[in-house]
């Protein structure tokens, strides 16, 4: 290893290899800097020397105020980079987290018949939006988070989502609003999924929350990244697109300064890492990932491929699970991806499909025994359930976003 005495240390400055406390605690990661709080932190506990973790590699500290980093800096922050927190004040619907808070609680204690009961938890779900959206703007804004209570209200919604796992994963917002509040959209959405995984796989509801918490916050770093980078629809550029993948080590250097567990810390420092190592920022293989980064980068990739954006449109929950089961240089963990096909099945909840009667249903339940042939009601009036079978009734494809809505539109008019 190569030592490097704190009294040398430059605040800014970045390094060509990751800098370590030892060989278990990170600093910092390329190409991200060395912040002064680090700085400021070695000398309040009085350590001497840092090391690097690749000896084999010359190690070079650029300094902030060097030209060639000048340089590079202004290939990185593309235009003016406007206040962050007027990304979300906008969408805001409450402003004081105590009112969304009581709102839940209000909507929490109504007992809705069946018919009302997904319109219920479409509030419940949009009013934990605007309480995401809170935590957002209160960082962007104060630079703090209140851990407990961030922990407090994750059980809460894990409890929710746990007594409503047949209507919240049928919940999705329109393409205007997810695009207008993207990683507030994606957030949740990421949340109730890997949440979902989570309880599939039996883990305590001590893990399945701090599971919850750090997939609220695995985008907290965005904050500190100019936002054309993420909001753009435009391919990035190599310099653009590290500075992009910063974000992961900028949302756990914040996790960790506000003082969240150390488990949640490293969900959030790994959920781009993949089983083969090729994800970022530190190119980790299977076995030094941890589970809790395993199952939010599942329910991640699962979030993105079915999500409205401008510059593509979503796709269906058959071809994403299909593609996450192909599995292709083993990039996900096998048992995290069969527990979310186990939750969700091939079709998502809610959707339409054909089957093979000619007839149009609605996906209304999974089958753990055979995922592929989920529980359906005839979309036909009679509201007849169905439990599709090889052998039987099976479901041929699912309608597509615009038959969805052709067929919606006459059975409205009918």
């Amino acid at each position: 290893m190569i030592a490097l005495e704190v009294s040398s240390l430059k605040a800014d400055s970045t390094f060509n290899t990751d800098l370590m406390l030892d060989n278990q605690f990170l600093l910092c990661t390329p190409p991200c800097p060395l912040t002064p709080a680090i700085i400021k932190a070695l000398n309040e506990w009085s350590f001497r020397e840092v090391v690097s973790e690749s000896p084999a590699k010359k190690e070079i500290i650029r300094d902030p105020d060097d030209e060639t980093n000048r340089n590079e800096a202004s290939k990185i922050n593309i235009g003016n980079t406007s206040d962050v927190s007027d990304m979300f004040i906008e969408e805001v619907v409450d402003s004081q987290t105590e009112k969304i808070k009581e709102q839940i609680k209000l909507l929490e204690n109504q007992k809705p018949d069946e018919d009302a009961k997904m319109e219920y938890v479409r509030q419940i779900y949009n009013e934990y939006m605007n309480y995401i959206n809170r935590i957002y703007i209160t960082y962007a804004t104060r630079k703090h988070l209140n851990v407990n209570e961030i922990s407090s209200t994750v059980k809460k919604l894990c409890s929710f989502i746990s007594e409503n796992h047949h209507y919240i994963l049928r919940v999705s917002p329109n393409d205007e609003s997810y695009n207008k509040n993207i990683i507030v959209s994606h957030s949740m959405r990421s949340t109730v999924i890997a949440v979902t995984i989570a309880q599939q796989l039996k883990l305590s509801e001590a893990k399945i929350a701090e599971i919850g918490v750090a997939c609220i916050l695995h985008e907290i770093g965005q904050m500190r990244i100019p936002p054309q980078l993420y909001l753009t629809d435009k391919p990035l550029s190599p310099s653009e697109r590290a500075k992009l993948n910063t974000h992961p080590i900028l949302s756990y250097n914040i996790l960790k300064e506000c003082g969240f567990s150390q488990e949640i810390q490293q969900a959030v420092l790994e959920h781009h890492e993949k089983e083969n190592g090729q994800g970022y920022p530190r190119k980790l293989t299977a076995e030094k990932i941890s589970l809790y980064a395993k199952i939010i980068s599942v329910a991640c990739s699962f979030e993105a491929l079915t999500a409205p954006r401008r510059y593509k449109d979503e796709k269906t929950a058959y071809t994403a699970m299909t593609e996450l089961l192909k599995n292709e240089g083993t990039p996900y963990n096998p048992a995290v991806v069969k527990a979310l096909l186990l939750s969700l099945s091939m079709y998502s909840l809610g959707s339409y499909v054909y089957l093979s009667n000619g007839k149009i249903a609605r996906v209304v339940d999974t089958n753990t025994a055979d995922p592929k042939n989920p529980v359906v009601q005839l979309a036909d009036g009679s509201k007849q359930i169905i439990k599709t079978s090889d052998l039987t009734t099976r479901v041929m494809r699912t309608l597509t976003k615009k038959e969805t809505e052709d067929f919606l539109s006459q059975d409205n008019k009918a």
